[in-house]
């Protein structure tokens, strides 16, 4: 295991080194595992996890490939990241939501760059994040 997130009260969200979340009920007594997601082109380990900050629902994790995939925790075990993008060539170490824009994210790399993520247009949806990327 990678790394882990309180995604609500009583529920984590781990990422292993296998590319999986596993998103757990702490209070389950008989199986705290609600479901397992994989990214389909992604065997790389997931390092870093960030929840939106009013959109309980999303999450950025980060990949030791370099990539970067957005899920929505309400879609279910089986279903595919919303996005998937190219961050780095190397592994994310950090993601970050930022506080007052909540589409805009950052991330920074073992390369040692800090990247600005933010929706290329402004009438995107950020629940469907589709933007780029600057160097901080």
């Amino acid at each position: 295991m990678y790394c882990v997130k309180f995604v609500g009260y009583s529920q984590l969200l781990t990422g292993n080194s296998a590319g999986q979340l596993k998103l757990w009920d702490l209070r389950a007594s008989s199986s705290p595992l609600v479901q397992t997601m994989n990214a389909t082109d992604n065997l790389y380990g997931a390092v870093a996890i960030a929840q939106h900050p009013s959109q309980s629902h999303l999450v950025i994790v980060g990949y030791q490939s370099g990539t970067v995939d957005l899920w929505d925790l309400r879609r279910g075990s089986g279903c595919d990241p919303v996005v998937n993008v190219s961050a780095d060539e190397s592994a994310l170490n950090e993601i970050y939501f930022h506080k007052v824009n909540p589409d805009h994210f950052f991330s920074c790399s073992e390369t040692g760059q800090v990247r600005h993520w933010y929706p290329s247009d402004k009438d995107v949806d950020p629940d469907f994040f589709q933007g780029n990327a600057t160097l901080c």
